[in-house]
């Protein structure tokens, strides 16, 4: 027998080329999601006004690699895009007729991200299987590495007082404490509310594409939240151990997943506990303020419904308490405007606002996971706006959900069409005397 040929150099070097991309696309990916900690320290140096401009090409770039890599933009992606640009410049010539001022970057900057969230969702749903393999690979590696950051930032802060969070070490300013809840660790992100839904992505990332890495994925994850300590964090836990729970029981018997589920409800009680009690008791400084922002957003919402308030105009109409005074300096930031974003879209937007939030939940609706519909009630409901980075991840998987359905069904049709093999009847021999 001869050996069979090697590949000539050309064609191995094409492989690598290959390989080079789908990895180049991922980490561009990855920068994007966790780049707002070295974007804003960047951005408070050269008083820039906002951090996006340094990290959306990362993003767009990954988008293009990505498309180079599949070849062609799908049609339902043009369709989807076109859409929403219409439907952006209608809304956009509307508040510029009827109001005194918009601000036209901020919803510039808006749509670029939507839009982006679909074409990533679309590009990862047909990507190659070498992408897939490069997703798989990275976000494991991320999500491990980021909840070690995390606690190894916490365990040098009580230890020796130094904030290894990526925005002070660029800066080299004081870390300024949370009057509640003292250190809190940003790890790559502007702050540690951010640090906690981009560890929530990584996580979300891995349990999907990662299957058999699901539990120490959590346990990373529990690490991490201890680290953190947000009230957010800790409410998608509990949600993230339920689906754990559910998953295992399909595999486990039934005591040993019940096992599981005690196991991990008293580690998560004995590291986050206190934080827990304080959200549970409703006395949770940041609780309180959601509530009272998003009374703040109702008054403008009745007031100002079905029109809107104007994109960036909601601080002219906002009437908030003195009680703010304990929670915020509002002199000090003028991007602020509640902490419920599906409030602060219907405030400004009108109803418009309800048609964007019935985009997003068609966009996470693709993706037919437990994990995915609470990451987006905590977008809409704990969070202040869309912007978060790490919000492109969570889209990603849903992309890698529906590849992974539309292969299971093709495979499906595959053996259904494939018509049974008639076998012959055996056949005895004849046997004479």
């Amino acid at each position: 027998m001869t050996a069979p040929a090697r590949p000539s150099r050309p064609a191995a070097i094409s492989r690598t080329q290959v390989r080079l991309h789908h990895w180049a696309a991922v980490i561009l990916l990855l920068a994007y999601v966790s780049g707002d900690g070295v974007a804003t320290a960047i951005q408070a140096t050269r008083g820039w006004a906002s951090p996006y401009p340094l990290m959306v090409p990362f993003l767009l770039l990954a988008i293009l690699l990505m498309v180079v890599d599949r070849g062609r933009v799908s049609v339902r992606l043009v369709i989807w895009i076109l859409s929403l640009l219409a439907f952006a410049t209608a809304v956009l010539l509307a508040h510029l007729n009827v109001f005194r001022s918009v601000n036209l970057a901020g919803y510039g900057q808006l749509w670029v991200i939507l839009l982006a969230m679909f074409a990533v969702q679309d590009l990862v749903a047909h990507a190659s299987d070498g992408m897939i393999e490069a997703f798989r690979r990275s976000v494991r590696i991320f999500h491990f590495a980021l909840a070690a950051y995390l606690a190894i930032s916490a365990v040098v802060w009580y230890t020796i007082g130094l904030d290894l969070g990526i925005s002070s070490l660029i800066l080299r300013t004081p870390t300024v404490l949370s009057e509640y809840y003292g250190f809190r660790p940003s790890g790559l992100s502007r702050e540690p509310a951010w640090a906690g839904f981009l560890l929530i992505s990584t996580f979300i990332a891995v349990y999907v594409s990662n299957p058999r890495d699901r539990l120490p994925a959590f346990a990373a994850l529990i690490v991490g939240i201890a680290s953190l300590r947000s009230g957010t964090a800790f409410a998608f836990t509990v949600i993230a151990m339920a689906a754990l729970v559910l998953q295992s029981r399909r595999h486990l018997p039934f005591g040993r997943s019940l096992l599981i589920s005690i196991g991990g409800a008293f580690v998560l009680i004995l590291l986050v506990g206190e934080r827990a009690s304080t959200v549970l008791q409703g006395a949770d400084p940041s609780g309180l303020m959601r509530v009272e922002s998003g009374r703040v957003a109702w008054d403008v919402i009745r007031e100002s419904f079905p029109g809107g308030v104007g994109y960036g105009n909601f601080r002219d109409h906002a009437e908030y308490g003195q009680q703010f005074d304990r929670w915020i300096n509002l002199d000090g930031t003028d991007t602020y405007k509640s902490d419920i974003a599906i409030l602060n879209l219907i405030a400004e937007f009108g109803a418009p606002g309800l048609v964007i939030v019935g985009v997003l939940v068609a966009l996470y609706w693709r993706g037919h996971h437990l994990l995915l519909w609470a990451h987006l009630a905590a977008m809409l409901f704990l969070t202040g706006g869309l912007l978060i980075p790490s919000n492109v991840l969570v889209v990603a998987v849903i992309g890698f959900r529906e590849r992974e359905r539309r292969l299971a069904a093709a495979q499906t049709r595959v053996v259904s069409v494939v018509p049974p093999r008639r076998v012959a009847p055996l056949r005895h021999p004849h046997v004479t005397t």
